[in-house]
């Protein structure tokens, strides 16, 4: 049985974040890396225990960036693979599940208590590309406007998650940057299904570097950061 873009939904992976722990007056350090980076998170302890900081806005605009871009670049592969039917198409499902995993950590570390309900939503937003792409190999127009509804619908409730969190954030850019995103991935699919590989690649680059815009205004507008 072919498998869709749905399968992440079901996929299971963690990716931790980790981070470098000083201990306060006794000189001692340990590190935990990050898998996705392979680079430490700082943080401090004190006799009592461990004692985060603030979370530092490069640190997280880094960390931001390489899961969006990731994610991006995975999207792409994903809807490809699902088209043309490829072989490495539930390895490369089973990727973009961890991703999706290590980034809602991600987010949750910046915006706290937003994990499960931005995890969901995220699965979501992937599960109607696969909408859009069927729809588009079916030449179906109203099925492509329903997807597209629910993407627009799911950035919406994105951008609001997350800025009850924090007064920061700029949730109308946060919504724009989506809604980018998600006009990028489907131009994506209607060039696969119209066969316009170089079109596909040229867009999939505009991609990967456009989540750079989110990864930044994700780090600005956590609460109480630190520089």
């Amino acid at each position: 049985m072919k498998q869709t873009l749905k399968s992440v939904l079901l996929g299971a992976g963690t990716l931790v974040v980790g981070g470098v722990m000083v201990a306060s007056g006794t000189g001692r350090a340990s590190a935990q890396t990050t898998p996705a980076t392979g680079s430490p998170q700082p943080t401090t302890t004190t006799g009592g225990g461990e004692h985060q900081k603030p979370l530092s806005i490069y640190w997280m605009r880094y960390q931001f960036d390489v899961l969006l871009r990731e994610h991006a670049s995975l999207t792409v592969q994903a809807l490809k693979a699902e088209h043309l039917n490829q072989p490495d198409a539930p390895a490369i499902m089973k990727a973009v599940d961890k991703n999706n995993r290590a980034l809602a950590k991600t987010v949750d570390r910046a915006y706290p208590g937003t994990h499960d309900e931005f995890l969901a939503l995220w699965q979501a937003h992937i599960g109607y590309y696969h909408d859009y792409l069927k729809a588009a190999e079916d030449h179906s127009e109203d099925g492509k406007q329903i997807a597209k509804k629910n993407l627009a619908e799911c950035a919406d409730k994105l951008s609001n998650l997350l800025s009850k969190k924090s007064d920061r954030l700029d949730e109308d850019a946060l919504r724009h940057h989506l809604g980018t995103h998600g006009n990028q991935v489907m131009t994506i699919a209607d060039h696969l299904v119209a066969g316009n590989y170089e079109a596909v690649h040229a867009i999939g680059r505009q991609a990967y570097r456009h989540m750079g815009n989110i990864a930044h205004v994700l780090a600005h507008g956590m609460p109480k950061p630190r520089w």
